[in-house]
């Protein structure tokens, strides 16, 4: 890499990359209820970061009656990563079923299964759930109700060797952090770029990094280059580990009573408990279960073009348990038939019990868009966050951007320009970013 002041270049040996996705629908049944759809993706990279994969996914949709479907998922995919080769294979079915439109019953059940061709590993995996959803009329307004439960079960064989993944696609969320699952996942192998895969974000300026036994915490910086629920590739890889048997039981119980009539009008209060309690065998001081308790009690109000919410949450968990408060208001219309406007205020206050630690943000977004009717978009935003961590600092971060696409039948061409600023205790950045892409489907 050569940097100078204001800008740097990155630069890699020569690559080579194919990528091919061939997609088929077939419909056929009475009325054409019942569909296939098929997709096989073929990919060949060479350079720095060889890789080779071929995928295939095939979901089958069967509506037996206008209440009763059933779902038929397969995913097989091989691929190598760096010389290292890896299998994976997985299935799930999915049952739904609905009584009188008041129930709705949801089952699945299936599996998965990895293998690392050098090292003799596999991971099998068995799950299976039941949900229910319940809406019922009552005096004044509406009663939602659900029940969940689900139980994993997964076998793995010792890995004696890291194991590599590459181009894994996640969005960051609108709030909190982007969550990387796994055990044992290695932080500093970490490398997030953007979808094109020619722009590396950098730790501490574009994003922050919290490891847990069970996970990566990822939360975006405020003025760094990662926009607002933008969509990032990750490559990370998982260290050695000892054989172990993992169970994993889950429940949750919701429920929302919404008002439509009345001087309460628009008022929704609502309460979600989950608890989450995994068993791990044989016992390894290493491997810390997943044991979480979560209670979270809230109520939405909607009057007219604003919508305001109030929540507390409390988490118990082995790691890092932390209750919340969150108060939000939202301003969305619509300005004649082409143009919209919305405005976002929040804050939420973080207490973590284990470091006596504490997080404060308030943020607050403002949003005007407007369709002309030959095709093009546009959508003008500003992002303000004010953070006070009384662990890492404060830090204070304001975001412009414009976007701009423009869809001609099957061709679709957009702009995003975005220049952030960010100052803080430990940092003061500013950045501009302009991406073009060009789309055509055929």
């Amino acid at each position: 890499m050569v940097g100078f002041p204001g800008f740097s270049v990155f630069m890699t040996d020569p690559v080579d990359f194919h990528d091919a996705i061939l997609v088929h629908n077939y419909t056929f049944g009475g009325d054409k209820r019942h569909d296939l759809r098929s997709q096989l993706q073929v990919l060949d990279q060479s350079g720095d970061f060889a890789q080779q994969r071929l995928r295939l996914f095939e979901t089958l949709m069967l509506r037996h009656t206008p209440t009763l479907e059933t779902r038929y998922d397969l995913t097989a995919e091989s691929q190598t990563n760096g010389g290292q080769e890896q299998q994976f294979l997985s299935g799930l079915f999915t049952l739904r079923h609905e009584l009188f439109e008041s129930l709705i019953t949801t089952f699945f059940a299936g599996g998965n299964y990895t293998a690392l061709t050098d090292d003799d590993f596999t991971s099998s995996q068995l799950l299976t759930g039941l949900n229910f959803e319940y809406t019922k009329q009552v005096p004044l307004g509406r009663l939602d109700l659900s029940l969940s439960l689900n139980f994993n079960h997964q076998e793995d064989s010792e890995r004696g060797q890291v194991i590599s993944f590459l181009d894994r696609s996640l969005s960051f969320p609108q709030a909190g952090p982007l969550l990387l699952s796994g055990r044992n996942i290695i932080p500093g192998s970490i490398v997030i770029t953007n979808t094109a895969g020619n722009r590396l974000f950098r730790e501490g300026l574009d994003y922050r990094l919290t490891s847990f036994p069970d996970r990566i915490e990822l939360r975006r910086v405020i003025g760094g280059a990662i926009g607002n629920g933008d969509t990032v590739l990750i490559d990370y890889d998982l260290g050695p580990e000892p054989a172990a048997t993992i169970e994993t039981l889950g429940a949750s119980l919701a429920g929302r009573y919404t008002i439509t009539e009345g001087f309460a009008a628009g008022l929704s209060p609502y309460v979600l408990f989950r608890d989450v309690s995994q068993d791990v065998s044989p016992e390894d001081p290493s491997r810390i279960a997943f044991d979480v308790r979560t209670v979270q009690l809230g109520v939405d109000y909607l009057v007219g073009p604003f919508t305001f919410n109030a929540e507390y949450e409390d988490q118990e968990r082995a790691i890092a348990s932390f209750d919340a408060l969150r108060a939000s208001a939202r301003y969305q219309r619509t300005l004649g038939l082409n143009s919209y406007v919305r405005a976002d205020l929040s804050h939420e206050t973080i207490n973590f019990r284990d470091t006596s630690s504490t997080i404060d943000f308030e943020r607050a977004l403002a949003e005007w868009g407007y369709a002309f009717q030959n095709g093009m978009q546009f959508a003008l935003r500003g992002l303000y966050r004010n953070e006070r961590d009384s662990l890492a600092g404060d830090t204070q971060g304001f975001e412009q951007s414009l976007e701009f696409n423009w869809r001609v039948r099957q061709t679709t061409i957009g702009v995003s320009l975005r220049n952030s600023m960010l100052e803080g205790d430990n940092v003061s950045t500013d950045s501009q970013t302009a991406v073009f892409s060009f789309r055509r489907t055929f």
